[in-house]
């Protein structure tokens, strides 16, 4: 009778980690299609997406490149087109070049932002799995499904869980270090 208990509070913590953890997708995953483009996701995806492309890391310099890579990874699937002949790639003007791709392509900016976002919101999905995992292996079960409840509904990490910048990728990746 004992281990019917134990595998029902299992299963129970199992049941309402998928809930936090689709509430969490819920919201930034309505968010990611809803908002507009933020300051700077333009050029991280175009250069992302030229990284992909060309090799050339020309554009955007003064960030890492993994999570450009990451979040243009989908575009490589779509009909996408960089403006390599726009004098903005020569000139390597990251912020025209962006708004040219963005804004000037076969596909509408809301589809691309959608492509380039996803991977971003799994980054935030796994760093909330990472939470759990952490919070159990040091409290056990009833903490890590506390953690996971408060990161799924935590205003910081909803609100750049979906965007194409380095912020998700930086959390995941300081996460995994420690």
């Amino acid at each position: 009778m004992r281990m019917g208990c134990g595998f029902m509070r299992r299963s129970i913590q199992a049941l309402l980690s998928c809930c936090f953890v689709a509430a969490f997708l819920l919201q930034s995953g309505s968010a990611a299609l809803e908002d507009s483009q933020t300051s700077d996701e333009a050029a991280h995806l175009a250069a992302g997406y030229s990284y992909l492309v060309t090799g050339d890391y020309r554009m955007n310099p003064e960030h890492p490149p993994l999570s450009k890579l990451i979040s243009a990874f989908p575009l490589l699937f779509s009909d996408a087109s960089l403006p390599l002949d726009h004098p903005s790639w020569t000139q390597v003007n990251e912020w025209q070049f962006g708004g040219r791709f963005l804004y000037r392509n076969v596909l509408p900016p809301n589809v691309l932002l959608a492509l380039g976002r996803a991977p971003v919101l799994i980054m935030g999905v796994l760093l909330l799995l990472l939470m759990y995992k952490w919070a159990g292996a040091l409290y056990g079960g009833a903490a890590a499904l506390l953690v996971l409840a408060l990161a799924a509904f935590e205003p910081n990490l909803l609100a750049h869980s979906h965007y194409v910048t380095n912020d998700m990728a930086l959390g995941l990746s300081y996460g995994y270090l420690k």
